[in-house]
C-alpha cells in the first residue's frame, strides 16, 4: 500500500469518529469543560472618577467556559480544534427543570430514542412540504423540540477574564471542551467553517476556528447573540495524545447515549407498548 493511501484511509478512519462525511456522502465520560454564550450583558460595581457604578463588564455573546462548579471563564472570542461532533434533538422541560434529549448520532435523518422512552421527543421525523398544514399542535411541538449540533473540541481563550471583566494572570489554552449549539445560524456558520476546510483537503483536527459573537434584535428590542465560525490558516500536526483526546470524546458519545438508553427503555418499559413504541415519531412526514 502507498503511503499516500495509507494516509487517505487514516483521515477516513479519523474523519468517520469525529462525525464527518468526506467526499459528499451522506452518513457518561471524562468531565469536561462546558462552552456557552451569555445572553444577558455581565454587570459589575465600576470606579469612576471616584464614584461606584454598576455597568456593563461583559456584553451579550461573551463566551462563557465552565470549568467546574466554581469556576467560568470569559472571553469574547476563543480559538478551537474540533475534534468530533453529533447531532441530537434536545427540548427543556421548565415544569420539572429538566431536560429532555435523544441519543446523539451523526444525523437526523432516522427515529431516535430519547429519554422519555419515545422517539425524537414525540417529533415527528422526516419531511413535510407544508409546514402551515400541521396541526398547531404539532407546530409548537417542533418548535420547542431543538436540533442540537454537539461540537467537542480543545479550547484557547483569546482574552480570559472573570465575571467582573478584570483580566486573568494565567492562560487558558487547549482545553477538552463541549459545546451545544442549538441557534440555526450558529449550526450554519460552523457548516460553513468546515467546508471551507473541506474546500482545502484538510480535517477540521489539523486546522484551527475562530469563534466569535454575532448580534441581532428581537422583536421586544432585546438583543441575543449567536455564533461566528471562521476557519483560519493555522495547521496543526496531529500527535498521539489527539487520537488519545479524540477517543476520550468518543467516549464520552457511549457514555451519553448509554444513559439516554437506559432513561429510554425504563420509561418505555413503564408507559408504551411495544406498538405504540414503534409508531411514535413516524405519524407524519416533517421539515427536519
Amino acid at each position: 500500500m502507498s503511503n499516500d493511501v495509507a494516509v487517505l484511509n487514516d483521515q477516513v478512519s479519523l474523519a468517520e469518529k469525529m462525525g464527518l462525511n468526506l467526499g459528499g456522502g451522506t452518513s457518561s465520560g471524562p468531565s469536561t469543560s462546558r462552552l456557552s454564550q451569555i445572553q444577558v450583558p455581565m454587570k459589575s460595581m465600576v470606579d469612576v472618577n471616584g464614584k461606584k457604578m454598576n455597568m456593563e463588564v461583559l456584553p451579550v455573546g461573551t463566551f462563557a467556559l465552565r470549568i467546574s462548579e466554581d469556576e467560568t471563564v470569559y472571553s469574547e472570542s476563543v480559538t478551537v480544534r474540533m475534534f468530533l461532533q453529533r447531532e441530537q434533538w434536545t427540548r427543556w422541560y421548565s415544569e420539572t427543570n429538566t431536560m429532555g434529549k435523544t441519543v446523539l448520532a451523526n444525523n437526523l435523518r432516522n427515529d431516535m430514542p430519547d429519554t422519555l422512552g419515545t422517539f425524537n421527543l414525540g417529533r415527528p421525523s422526516g419531511y413535510v412540504q407544508d409546514f402551515n398544514a400541521l396541526p398547531e399542535s404539532t407546530k409548537d411541538l417542533m418548535r420547542a423540540v431543538k436540533r442540537t449540533r454537539v461540537f467537542m473540541g480543545l479550547i484557547s481563550l483569546d482574552n480570559p477574564v472573570d465575571d467582573k471583566g478584570e483580566e486573568l494572570g494565567k492562560e487558558y489554552k487547549d482545553i477538552p471542551f463541549i459545546y451545544d449549539i442549538k441557534n440555526a445560524s450558529s449550526i450554519k456558520s460552523v457548516d460553513a467553517a468546515l467546508k471551507a476546510f473541506e474546500r482545502r483537503n484538510v480535517l477540521p483536527i489539523t486546522g484551527l476556528l475562530s469563534f466569535t459573537a454575532n448580534t441581532a434584535e428581537l422583536p421586544n428590542g432585546n438583543i441575543f447573540a449567536y455564533l461566528n465560525a471562521t476557519a483560519t490558516s493555522d495547521v496543526v500536526e496531529v500527535g498521539d495524545a489527539d487520537y488519545q483526546t479524540l477517543d476520550g470524546f468518543d467516549d464520552i458519545v457511549k457514555s451519553i447515549n448509554v444513559k439516554v438508553m437506559d432513561a429510554h427503555y425504563d420509561k418505555r418499559d413503564k408507559g408504551l407498548s411495544d406498538e405504540e413504541a414503534d409508531i411514535v415519531g413516524s405519524i407524519v412526514d416533517v421539515e427536519g
